[in-house]
């Protein structure tokens, strides 16, 4: 039987409002905080207690960014999150929903988001059924989803390039509208992903409009975050200006290193807005590698048809050699490219696929498979796209520390995964995926905390609490303080550290000892428990 009183005892709490850590004993009630004693000696006839002697206390880590809404359908445990001391997912980022579809775009949906998790069978045909399936699924942490509006677009017109008629746009609208009342939390966009990619600022103002009269976030990854990188940001200050949507802008980067130091321009920029009214913050993953599909990395022209359209373009000589000068010169049809030279063969890390003849490929680089093929890198490129008809998903090295520490220096910034809740096991093995999956969190903790000196325990808690809980409009949680659900997470500061490597990503992070979801110990003493306590959490 699940425990309805708890004590946390002795414990050090930082309590995610940026206060000075103190010592304190917590009693939980019914899921509830219900007491914090400061000096501790609290007690409780009936409660059960939990000695966090030596350990912080803080508020449940908020993932603001990420992509599970599919893994957590194939395994609620949520095991590379959970060990990080998560207890929420905000998914759906990127414009990447698994829902809503049509008979005709559905294979072609479900191709576009396979790493998401291949073993999950769709056996929704609409959003409400989506979210039917997720609140009953056993999990262990809470989910907050949003509208990819990139399954909007291709609902309403396909993956087809081009403008919405205008009642194509009431009818995304009206299904932006109805998706809202039910209780999501915003939108969010991927504006270098087909088809995302075809919508243009006025298209995107009326999406945000509806999103904004409900009090809604609007996430995006914007249209570039290389050399266009400013552009892109105006892009998006002029659709939150005449919306009125509070905006998140999703791993703010400058990718490639004749981009570094745009993030300064960029801060200054996103600060100015501020000033004048706008709600705007950020977020973004503390490593200097980025992770998507080999083929975003392509201009439109090339993906617009479709993957067999695609792999047929890219077996032309004429096709390679205009890609090979694109990507030496820009291509003003590729709103997603760093930059000229950005993207180097020895930079890219093969980190899943879709055929078992290429698994062995898995956490290579580009440049070492071309060798071991004898063939030019770009060639190998091209192919090796044709092979995985799509499905291949790369790592690259394209961010500067300098850059990622100053971004993290500003109090908008929130931290962010991007990554997929997966375990150490199965066919998860066969992928090499970022170690962010698996670290993100407790990284950030280490590396800016306890190494660099770069933040405060307290304000560093705040990034992965309060903030993103305040960005969302997620009320009851973010903060230990009474009347407050009971999300908690209880580590050890000295031992918190990120283990999963780019040569070895399937390792749980270690430190965290004990996480409550929703009142209930999903993890104690580091072993899993019984209790899977987490919730599909709608916006009421």
């Amino acid at each position: 039987m699940a425990d309805l009183q708890l004590i946390i005892k002795n414990g050090t709490i930082v309590d995610g409002t940026k206060s000075a850590p103190y010592k304190a004993d917590l009693l939980v009630d019914n899921g509830i905080i219900k007491e914090i004693k400061r000096g501790g000696g609290l007690s409780w006839e009936k409660a059960r207690q939990i000695d966090a002697g030596g350990q912080i206390v803080a508020p449940g880590f908020i993932d603001i960014h990420s992509h599970s809404d599919l893994s957590l359908l194939e395994d609620g445990r949520a095991l590379s999150k959970l060990y990080q001391g998560v207890t929420t997912e905000v998914t759906g980022n990127c414009s990447m929903a698994v829902a809503p579809f049509s008979p005709d775009n559905k294979s072609e949906l479900k191709r576009s988001f396979s790493y998401l998790s291949a073993a999950v069978d769709w056996s929704w045909s609409n959003f409400q059924q989506y979210l039917d399936r997720l609140g009953e699924a056993r999990l262990k942490v809470n989910v907050c989803p949003l509208i990819g509006y990139g399954a909007i677009r291709a609902r309403v017109k396909g993956f087809e390039r081009g403008k919405l008629t205008v009642d194509q746009l009431q009818t995304a609208k009206q299904l932006v509208d109805s998706y809202m009342t039910r209780g999501l939390w915003g939108i969010s966009t991927g504006l270098v992903y087909i088809p995302c990619c075809y919508a243009s600022p006025d298209e995107l103002i009326e999406i945000c409009r509806v999103v904004a009269e409900h009090d809604g976030l609007y996430a995006t990854h914007i249209r570039n975050e290389g050399y266009r990188l400013l552009e892109a940001l105006e892009e998006t200050f002029e659709i939150v200006k005449k919306s009125g949507v509070r905006t998140e802008i999703s791993h703010l980067k400058a990718s490639g290193q004749p981009n570094w130091g745009l993030v300064k321009e960029a801060v200054a920029r996103i600060y100015r807005q501020r000033q004048q009214g706008l709600e705007l913050a950020y977020d973004l993953y503390p490593y200097l590698v980025g992770s998507t599909y080999l083929s975003s990395l392509l201009p439109r022209w090339v993906r617009e048809r479709g993957r067999a359209e695609m792999g047929r373009m890219l077996a032309r000589p004429s096709v390679r050699r205009r890609l090979r000068e694109a990507l030496l010169g820009g291509d003003p049809d590729w709103p997603g490219y760093p930059g000229p030279g950005v993207l180097t063969p020895r930079g890219i890390r093969i980190g899943a696929v879709k055929t078992s003849a290429n698994r062995c490929l898995v956490g290579k680089t580009l440049q070492a498979i071309a060798a071991s093929r004898d063939q030019s890198p770009w060639d190998c490129f091209f192919d090796l796209i044709i092979e995985e008809q799509g499905e291949i998903i790369g790592l690259y090295e394209y961010m500067s520390e300098a850059d990622v520490e100053y971004l993290y220096r500003m109090e908008i910034a929130a931290v962010g995964s991007d990554g997929l809740s997966i375990a150490p096991e199965g066919h998860w093995l066969e992928t090499a995926p970022h170690p962010r999956y698996y670290g993100t969190f407790p990284r950030f903790i280490d590396r800016y905390v306890k190494q660099k000196k770069l933040l405060l325990l307290e304000e560093a808690i705040r990034r992965i609490t309060a903030l993103p809980a305040r960005q969302l409009g997620l009320k009851d949680r973010g903060t230990i303080v009474p009347g407050k659900r009971a999300d908690l997470v209880i580590f050890s500061l000295a031992e918190l550290a990120d283990r999963a490597s780019y040569e070895n990503p399937h390792q749980l992070s270690v430190g965290v000892n004990t996480v409550l979801v929703n009142g209930q110990p999903v993890l104690e003493n580091s072993s899993l428990t019984r209790q899977f306590s987490g919730q599909l959490l709608l916006k009421s």
